[in-house]
Formats: C-alpha cells, structure tokens, sequence
C-alpha cells in the first residue's frame, strides 16, 4: 500500500528507494510499493510542497489507497494506479489541480468524498468499475465533464444522483457534461431509473467517438481493428474498423444497428 504521511513510514519500515522528479515532472514512487505510510491528521507530506510543480504520478505496484493519502495535495496533475483495487475515503480530496485519473483495476467507489473539490479534474478513465455506492464521491468537482466507463457485462450501477452533486451533469455549466459507455449499453444507461436523473449527462457510445476519446487522450486500442477492406461477415460490433488513407489518416466505420456507419476520419 502507498499512502503519503508527515516523512516518516508506519510499522517501522523504511522504503529502500526515495521519490524521484524527473525533468519532465513526472514522479516515480515505484520503491515505495511495499511500504505501509501512516497518514496523520494533519494532511500528508506533499500538503504545501511541491506546490510550485505539476506532479504526474504513475505506480503500477500499489494496490490500496488509504484515506487522505492525497489530502490537499494541490501539485498533483495526473493519477494513473495501474494495480489499485480499492480505495478509502477523501483519498484526493482538495486536489485543486488534479486534472485526469486512470484505474484500470478499481472495481467500486464506495467511500465519500473520494475526488471532493478536485475543481480542475476533468476526465476519469474506469475500464472495470462496476458500481458507484459512495456519496458526495465528485462534489465540486466543477470541470467534471468527461468519464469513461468501459465494462462491458452491464451498466455500471448508481446508487444516487449526489455522487455527482456540485459538477456539471447536474449544474448543467459548461453544456453539461458527456459519459462514453460501450454501444451496446448506452440504451441502458439512458433508460436506467438512477442515471436518467443525471439531468445534464450526455450518454454516448466509445465506438462511435474514437477520434473525440483520442484527443482526450484516452487509450482506444481496445476498440479499433485495422483493416484493408470493410468485412462481410464475422463482425465485430464492438470494434470501430480502420482503413488506411495516407500519413497517419484512417477513415473509421462502425457496424451498428444491422449496417456500416462512416466516422469522422481520425489523424493519429
């Protein structure tokens, strides 16, 4: 577990390596895995350092994050858990200059106050989370107008609307805010009892919004087969189809609703 204190480590353990800001701001905690970090009350070691930097952090080893492990922690840009399973409550909360985060492996946010005044954070990235239960989980989260919510096997569920209180699916700033959910489900979505209460939310399909996703930055691979010729049979409708035109230009089709439908071209 990784969770940032006042410089000092719980269980007497002491971590064998030190954090390391590269030139391009990146911060590389990848020693610090198996360390078990006491979280005092008095916010965390980054609370007020650093603050002239903007800190990309990136950890493919941690698998929990404890509560207020980033308490306040303004210089934090970016968050990208590769192994993170589960995570307490207020773990960014006050994280003012938080603009992204990616969980490739968290299943469920379950704990309040989660992202709670993140006012910059702008997209969120969840290929696997099945449910949100947790509450005021993006409250003030002002800039929130971008998710992805990538599974596959059913909606994602939403146990109340005031997960999202205080962001622009439900203040409606900024034209609202779009949520990019595989095609086969965004019926589902904008059917669903709970997320038809998120007044300003626009469902929309990945598929059908490579191009969109890739400006975002969003890692689109896992929907997109490359081919020479549009196929006959044996399609797969949850893939979008590329066909090369010149330099890094792809026309896009997708196979929806029983016949090919021609995107806007991408430039990778």
């Amino acid at each position: 577990m990784i969770c940032p204190s006042d410089k000092k480590f719980g269980g007497g353990t002491t971590p064998t390596g030190t954090i390391q800001i590269t030139q391009n701001g990146t911060v590389d905690v990848t020693d610090y895995a198996t360390a078990d970090m006491a979280v005092p009350n008095d916010n965390t070691m980054f609370n007020g350092e650093l603050s002239g930097a903007a800190i990309d952090l990136v950890n493919d080893e941690v698998t929990t994050l404890r509560e207020r492990c980033f308490y306040n922690y303004t210089a934090l840009k970016s968050a990208h858990f590769g192994a993170v399973t589960s995570m307490s409550q207020r773990v960014f909360y006050g994280c003012t200059g938080l603009k992204r985060a990616y969980f490739p492996k968290l299943t469920t946010l379950n704990q309040t106050e989660q992202f709670r005044g993140c006012t910059q954070l702008n997209y969120l990235d969840f290929p696997v989370l099945s449910s949100f239960s947790s509450t005021n989980t993006f409250n003030g989260c002002s800039a929130l107008n971008f998710i992805v919510l990538r599974r596959t096997s059913g909606i994602v569920t939403l146990t109340s609307t005031n997960t999202f209180s205080n962001t622009p699916f439900l203040t409606g700033n900024g034209g609202g805010g779009t949520i990019y959910v595989p095609y086969s489900l965004v019926s589902n979505y904008q059917g669903n009892s709970t997320w038809s209460q998120i007044t300003y939310a626009t469902f929309k399909s990945i598929q059908e919004n490579l191009a969109t996703l890739y400006l975002l930055g969003v890692n689109i691979d896992e929907y997109r087969l490359i081919v020479d010729e549009l196929p006959t049979t044996d399609i797969d409708d949850t893939k979008t189809y590329w066909i090369y035109v010149s330099g890094t230009t792809y026309h896009q089709y997708f196979y929806g609703s029983g016949s090919w439908e021609q995107l806007a071209d991408i430039t990778l």
